[in-house]
């Protein structure tokens, strides 16, 4: 059985382990339909149609001889158990091949949370494989929607379920592993910020808003809805005794005075407080505490106004 995985990109496996290169772009695209589509065959006019976007043309279904020869070439002598092929059908034995989209989809339903992590990497579904015919991008740009939002729920129950199970960092991982394929999905992203919020990382918490907030009014541009005042009703609950925080230094931030101060700067000192906490909380390996007196460091100061006198 051939191992494709389409999760991150393209790469084609046999049973053993070794690389199967397909060097031809569009016979890398005919055998990814077809192993996603494995449950039917076919029409060959479909897959021209497809794959050079010429409904009817002799010269599209020639061309899809060629792109089919090349397949076969790849594919070495056992083509024939992988391909099945007609004067008017083309499709790939179910047997044949397992994918890691069918991988995880048996990982989330055996329950093995940890398996079907492991199998989502960075990078896009099918990534490196758009070929200039629009009926093509089009299904494949519709189907990495559908890949992206199945697999951002299912790694957000994952993440649901490891914090319940007293798991915060491996609940950390899959729900920013489904923002990585969803990244303006809200569930995610409150999932996240509260998350934070209970080991203690209020600033990491807002950070989390704050990106969700700018991500939203970028791609969409709508505001995010409010989610920090839900916080307290514990989307998730800590186990007994709750999560140690991690070891991380804290940055207490101070007040900012300002010297020679007239109308409205007292609003400055304010925005540049904030900007300060914005600009610590970048850091993720700070834990920044604003209002607060106590912690490893204390960042406070004064702010002259532009010829002001001591």
């Amino acid at each position: 059985m051939l191992r494709a995985e389409f999760l991150a990109g393209f790469r084609l496996s046999d049973a053993t382990g070794r690389d199967i290169t397909i060097p031809v772009r569009k016979a890398r695209a005919l055998f990814a339909y077809l192993a996603i589509h494995h449950d039917r065959l076919h029409s060959r006019e479909t897959l021209a149609c497809l794959l050079w976007d010429a409904n009817g043309d002799s010269r599209a279904r020639q061309s899809l001889r060629r792109c089919l020869s090349d397949l076969r070439r790849a594919l070495g002598p056992t083509w024939k158990d992988i391909l099945v092929t007609s004067e008017a059908r083309i499709g790939i034995a179910t047997s044949a091949v397992r994918t890691d989209l069918t991988a995880f989809r048996e990982h989330v339903e055996a329950g093995h949370d940890q398996q079907a992590i492991d199998l989502v990497q960075s990078g896009e579904f099918l990534d490196g494989l758009d070929i200039a015919s629009e009926p093509f991008q089009d299904w494949l740009q519709a189907t990495r929607l559908q890949q992206n939002l199945e697999i951002a729920d299912a790694l957000l129950d994952i993440a649901e379920r490891k914090a319940r199970d007293g798991d915060p960092d491996g609940a950390s991982l899959a729900a920013r592993k489904a923002l990585d394929r969803d990244p303006v999905h809200e569930e995610a992203h409150r999932f996240l910020v509260a998350l934070l919020q209970s080991r203690g990382q209020s600033a990491a918490a807002r950070r989390q808003f704050r990106d969700y907030s700018r991500l939203l009014k970028q791609e969409l541009d709508v505001v995010a809805p409010m989610l920090e005042p839900v916080l307290p009703a514990a989307i998730l609950a800590a186990p007994a005794g709750g999560w140690p925080p991690r070891a991380m230094p804290t940055v207490a931030l101070g007040e900012i005075s300002v010297i020679g101060a007239g109308p409205g700067d007292r609003e400055f000192a304010a925005g540049l407080r904030e900007e300060m906490v914005g600009l610590l909380a970048a850091h993720r390996w700070l834990s920044v505490i604003p209002g607060a007196s106590d912690g490893d460091y204390l960042v406070a100061g004064t702010a002259r106004a532009f010829g002001a006198r001591n």
